[in-house]
C-alpha cells in the first residue's frame, strides 16, 4: 500500500490495511530529519571519491529506498506534515563525476531528493518507480549522453520529476509522470536534450 495513501487515511481504519509494508527487499532511512537544499547529509546511498579516475560501473537495482515519512515544514499550508514533501533524505546522490552508472528496477518513495547524481556520463535510469518524492531525478552540476527512459515518476507539488542542469545528449522517453507532477515534470537549465 501506498505511503501517501495510508497516510491520509482517518487512523481507524489503519487497523483493517493488509501489506501495509509490502516486499522484502527494502532500505529504511531512518535518519533524523534534516532538510537541506542539497540532499547530501541525508543520503541512504552516498557515492563518492576523489581523484581521478572517475567512479565508473556502478549499478543499483532491485530494492527498495523508502524515507518513511516527511515533516512539518512550518509553512501551515498542509496540516498534514506527510504532505510537505520535505524531510531531509535521499535515496542515492553520487557527489563525484560518474561514467556507466546504472539505476534500474528500484523503488523510491517519501524522500526529498529520490536519485541526485554530480558530472554524470553515460547514466542509465531505467524501469523505477520514483514517486513520492519532493524530487524524484535530479542531475546537477554537468552531463552529458545519458537516458531516463520507462519510469514511473512523479515528484510532489514543490519538487520536480526530472531535472537536468548543464547536460548535452540527454534522452528522456516512456515515462509516465502523473498529475501533480505533471505539471513541472521537466526542468532543464541551459540544457541541450533530446526529448
Amino acid at each position: 500500500m501506498s505511503s501517501s495513501i495510508r497516510y491520509n487515511m482517518a487512523d481507524d481504519h489503519w487497523p483493517d490495511l493488509h501489506e501495509v509494508w509490502p516486499g522484502g527487499s527494502r532500505v529504511m532511512v531512518d535518519l533524523p530529519a534534516r532538510p537541506d537544499a542539497d540532499g547530501r547529509a541525508g543520503a541512504a546511498f552516498l557515492v563518492e571519491r576523489g581523484g581521478d579516475p572517475r567512479i565508473s560501473s556502478v549499478e543499483f537495482s532491485g530494492f527498495d529506498i523508502d524515507g518513511l515519512h516527511f515533516v512539518d515544514d512550518g509553512t501551515g499550508v498542509d496540516a498534514n506534515p506527510e504532505n510537505s514533501y520535505i524531510n531531509g533524505k535521499t535515496g542515492i546522490y553520487v557527489a563525484s563525476p560518474c561514467d556507466s552508472f546504472r539505476v534500474e528496477g528500484m523503488g523510491m518513495v517519501y524522500l526529498e531528493h529520490g536519485l541526485v547524481a554530480r558530472g554524470a556520463d553515460a547514466l542509465s535510469v531505467h524501469d523505477n518507480f520514483i514517486a513520492e518524492c519532493g524530487s524524484c531525478v535530479e542531475l546537477r552540476d554537468w552531463g552529458q549522453a545519458s537516458k531516463i527512459t520507462g519510469n514511473l515518476i512523479g515528484a510532489g507539488y514543490k519538487g520536480r520529476s526530472i531535472y537536468a542542469q548543464r547536460f548535452g545528449g540527454l534522452l528522456v522517453s516512456g515515462n509516465n509522470a502523473p498529475p501533480p507532477a505533471a505539471r513541472r515534470a521537466c526542468d532543464w537549465t541551459t540544457a541541450r536534450a533530446a526529448r
